[in-house]
């Protein structure tokens, strides 16, 4: 060819260079071909996904967008009510080119600067539609809209959360503006770790959105100009990154229970932030992996919370690395960390430099990231747990290689070994963990689900196994189930089998859950005083009965769901508890 470019002489290309000459003959300077159902968007995309990206034109069959056209008081407050729509589709998981940036408003705030507007906009006769609603209300409406993703953008950002994974940054070019009042008070505070500052914050949030719920505005008039305030074709005309596709925004019900959804995260989170214990963050992390409550799991609620737990090697925003050991061993050991460190130097004798630092590093680094890991999406939490098996493995086998180069006890309780079997139990909750989070991805077919079940349930099945069968009624037999599981974790199976056998005599000689509701928490604790965590078992118990008289008449429920529901019961309590009460 003339421009030195061959044609690869292998049969398979035909050389069409005469054919496109004799139709550009006939075509004007700088014009295009388009065939009906062909369009070039179709051309474009056929070589390369988004080169369409940018070049579609507006829709000309819409009114135009003029942005200090007149508006009532109802208009306003119903396109306010939309721009919340577009926020809240945004931390749903789509684009703010799909969301935010198809409100028109936000591309015409130089428009309607209160600053900038000519006099004869301020001097219109009718005054049921006087501009300032437009250029006050609305405008600071829409600098609110934009400052609050800017904040949401910075939490977004720090790597807590996944592009592409959690959220969607693509913002298309469109740049975050500058003041909703309460929401950007709320994401600062976040931003800056003010947590003080969240409960009032709340509480005005809260009231707020109840008077806006109390008094929606009606729908727009056919011809009301307040629906030309949003375009859903907008982001095609905007360069960007992924193919985008005009979304239908939910309905407005919908939108504020999104938004009070976030508000009692964040609640939950400024209580949280004032306890030290990370058994706690553990315990509440764990329930919301396993059921999740609706409008919770947004990606800027799971960021908070991750960041909230560690950023910066700082725990809880105010303790160090060896606040997580000693949170660690207290509830594993009932010992303090300082003793742990005095009994393991004052006995090593070996060769090298004591492993302690070692150990104490891996420790916090393990709990940390386990609790941070509650607020992963579930596949990402999945691959965690399957990482962090080595890690538990490689100090359970740091311990016995330890053990090997400690002095004998002289008197007292060797701490050590002690930690070794407690370390090998957090791997194995970590398998457990592994093997049913298989059921919530649905990864399992139906021929491999039996085996799944039967992977975690050796580690309790002993001591509930017993305890149905020294009960002669059916729901007391099933309720004596449900209290061993309850009682088993990080408890060996006799002691749990002895506790059960105490608590039962305790309460009158048969474990019913009018006996337990009937009995004080001081003999239900001096019953069960040998098991793990039994103060807090105590409640969990207490609490558990309460439900099941109340919700579930007296009995056991027959859902995953419905015992995950309870007090203390986790997703594998309840799978065994169906497999072994209720034989499912």
């Amino acid at each position: 060819m003339e421009d030195g470019y061959q044609v690869l002489d292998n049969g398979n290309y035909e050389d069409v260079t005469v054919l496109f000459e004799q139709t550009s003959r006939d075509m004007e300077p700088d014009a295009l071909l388009f065939d009906k159902d062909f369009s070039l968007h179709d051309a474009m995309a056929a070589f390369e996904p988004r080169s369409d990206s940018g070049l579609a034109l507006l829709d000309d069959s819409r009114p135009p967008f003029d942005p200090l056209v007149p508006l009532l008081p109802d208009e306003v407050c119903w396109i306010i009510d939309r721009a919340y729509s577009c926020e809240m589709a945004w931390h749903g998981g789509y684009t703010l080119s799909q969301t935010v940036i198809w409100f028109l408003y936000v591309h015409a705030l130089p428009d309607i600067d209160p600053d900038t507007i000519s006099r004869s906009h301020h001097h219109d006769p009718d005054r049921t539609r006087p501009v300032e609603l437009v250029s006050v209300v609305l405008g600071a409406s829409v600098l609110g809209l934009l400052k609050c993703c800017d904040l949401v953008w910075r939490e977004l950002v720090k790597g807590n959360v996944y592009d592409c994974e959690d959220w969607q940054s693509d913002k298309c070019d469109v740049p975050m503006s500058e003041a909703y009042p309460t929401l950007v008070e709320l994401f600062s505070a976040l931003l800056s770790k003010d947590y003080f500052r969240f409960r009032p914050l709340i509480e005005t949030a809260r009231v707020m959105l109840q008077h806006v719920r109390a008094s929606p505005p009606p729908p727009p008039r056919p011809c009301s100009p307040a629906p030309r305030a949003s375009d859903p074709q907008f982001p095609r005309v905007l360069v960007s990154a992924i193919p985008l596709h005009p979304i239908q925004l939910p309905e407005q019900s919908k939108v504020w229970d999104t938004l009070a959804g976030l508000l009692d995260s964040l609640e939950q989170l400024s209580i949280l932030i004032e306890i030290p214990d990370l058994s706690t963050w553990d315990v509440v992390g764990a329930l919301r992996s396993w059921r999740p409550q609706p409008h919770q799991s947004l990606a800027y609620v799971r960021s908070a919370f991750q960041v909230s737990i560690y950023e910066n090697g700082i725990i809880l925003n105010k303790y160090l690395q060896k606040h997580a050991v000693d949170c660690f061993l207290m509830e594993a050991l009932q010992i303090p960390y300082d003793s742990f460190i005095s009994s393991f130097q004052t006995r090593w004798v070996g060769p090298d430099s004591s492993p302690l630092r070692h150990i104490e590093r891996t420790i916090a680094e393990l709990l940390v990231c386990r609790i941070k890991s509650h607020w992963y999406n579930p596949p990402r939490r999945r691959r965690y747990c399957m990482k962090s098996l080595f890690g538990w493995h490689e100090l359970y086998a740091t311990l016995t290689d330890v053990q090997k180069h400690l002095a004998p006890v002289q008197s007292g309780t060797d701490v050590v070994a002690r930690l070794r079997p407690v370390v090998l139990t957090r791997r194995l909750e970590t398998i457990s963990d592994i093997v049913l989070s298989g059921f919530q991805l649905s990864l399992y077919s139906v021929n491999e689900r039996p085996l799944a079940y039967w992977i975690p349930a050796p580690v309790d099945t002993m001591g509930c196994d017993q305890a149905q069968w020294k009960e002669q009624d059916p729901k007391n037999s099933r309720f004596a189930t449900l209290i061993s599981l309850m009682l088993s974790s990080q408890t060996k199976d006799e002691v749990t089998d002895a506790a059960v056998a105490r608590l039962r005599t305790a309460v009158g000689g048969s474990l019913s859950v009018d006996a337990v509701i009937a009995a004080d928490e001081a003999t239900i604790s001096e019953a069960i005083c040998k098991v793990g965590f039994w103060r807090r078992k105590t409640q969990y118990i207490k609490q558990a009965a309460q439900r099941l008289r109340d919700d579930f008449d007296s009995d056991v429920p027959k859902t995953v769901d419905e015992l995950c529901s309870l007090p203390g019961v986790g997703p594998k309590m309840a799978f065994l508890a169906l497999q072994v009460a209720r034989k499912l």
